[in-house]
């Protein structure tokens, strides 16, 4: 019986963990930045090779990268408050706030 219920707390893990963001950098999802610094922007998927799509503001018809990175350098345009997000393939996302601010 003991077995059993192992068994099936590990594959309800393995099912919760399914399709998830298990790691993202920077940690912090508050971040100020200068107008031409640069930041990059990390997430780690499982399971490995899941999609993941990058935006800003959430902008759902204008992606702005894919892949597990994307780096950020933010021009006058960007000045205020910017959104960027990743979303994995089965739509889980994680964000963060970039206050960007000119001379």
């Amino acid at each position: 019986m003991k077995t059993g219920m192992r068994r099936l707390v590990l594959l309800a893990g393995m099912l919760a963990l399914s399709g998830c963001i298990i790691a993202q950098s920077p940690s912090s999802q508050v971040i100020s930045m200068d107008v031409g610094d640069s930041q990059t922007f990390v997430v780690e998927v499982f399971p490995p090779g899941l999609g993941v799509t990058w935006y800003i503001h959430d902008n759902l018809n204008n992606p702005v990268g894919t892949g597990y990175s994307f780096t950020f350098t933010p021009t006058t345009d960007d000045l205020g408050v910017n959104a960027i997000t990743a979303r994995n393939a089965l739509l889980e996302s994680v964000s963060w706030e970039v206050y960007v601010v000119g001379d």
